[in-house]
This record gives C-alpha cells, sequence and structure tokens, in this order.
C-alpha cells in the first residue's frame, strides 16, 4: 500500500487518473484526465503500481499504470510484494471473484461503500505457488492480448 500524498497544482506529473477513468474489468487505462482537472491532495503513482477503487468496490475498478500519474484519493496505489506474489500476476488476482467478493464483502458504508486498506491489509489470501502463478500468468496475459486486439 502506497500513500505518498501529491497537490496536483504542485506536480511535474502530466497524468491525472480518477475512478471515471477506470474500466470495470479491464487492467488498462484507456482515458485519464490532466492534475489542472482536480483539486484537492491526490496520490502518486509510479509506472507498474496497481491502482485499485476503495469507493464502491463492486464496480471492480482495478489497473495498471502505465507511466508515473496522479490519481483520486478514492482508490487505493498497490504493488506487490515479491515474497508472496509475481507482480504481473496480483492484478489479474485481484480481478477474481475471489478477491473481489472479500474485498466488497468489507467495505464499509451503504451510500459509497468503501475499503480501509487497514482492513484489507488484514484478509488473508491463498496463492498458488509461484511456478502455478508462472502458468496463469502467461495465460491471462495471452487472453488479454488478445482481448486488447478485439476492443
Amino acid at each position: 500500500h502506497i500513500s505518498k500524498r501529491v497537490e496536483p497544482s504542485e506536480t511535474e506529473l502530466e497524468v491525472y487518473v480518477g475512478l471515471e477513468h477506470l474500466d470495470p474489468d479491464s487492467l488498462k487505462i484507456k482515458r485519464h484526465g490532466v492534475p489542472s482537472d482536480v483539486a484537492g491532495q491526490k496520490l502518486l503513482v509510479k509506472k507498474g503500481q496497481i491502482i485499485f477503487g476503495k469507493r464502491r468496490a463492486y464496480q471492480r475498478k482495478i489497473a495498471v499504470a502505465d507511466w508515473d500519474c496522479i490519481c483520486s484519493a478514492h482508490a487505493m496505489v498497490l504493488e506487490a510484494n515479491a515474497n508472496n506474489v509475481i507482480p504481473d500476476f496480483l492484478p489479474f488476482f485481484m480481478q477474481s471473484d475471489v478477491f473481489m467478493d472479500r474485498a466488497v464483502a468489507v467495505s464499509e458504508g451503504s451510500l459509497s461503500p468503501t475499503i480501509k486498506w487497514k482492513v484489507l491489509a488484514n484478509q488473508d489470501f491463498l496463492f498458488p505457488g509461484k511456478l502455478k502463478q508462472k502458468q496463469l500468468l502467461d495465460s491471462l496475459k495471452s487472453l488479454e492480448h488478445n482481448k486488447q486486439k478485439i476492443d
């Protein structure tokens, strides 16, 4: 969990990603805004980190940043602990029903249910071994590549 905050008016970064820019069930960010579009502190995101919409998790908004950027404070910025999971496998796992069902279940609030990092961090998930992760990752990347060709 990364929580470095940035003032949009004080950054040299050129990309802002809000939850409105994330498509459900897509790891790709296909559109974005610019920092001058927004006010108030945002989160710093480095290329390759995961942006996860912590508000209304049932919308399944998870994406991997293709560039350094800033994102909505209604998101979590995450990166894998390589001791436990292959970093490229984590975003795919987070798209799974296993992860999303738990994320929705631990969300708090009724109008705008939100996940707290402290609660999510205490959840236990069973990951396959790294060899199986690698096999799954190869298949998932192939599917993702073919899906992008269609889109």
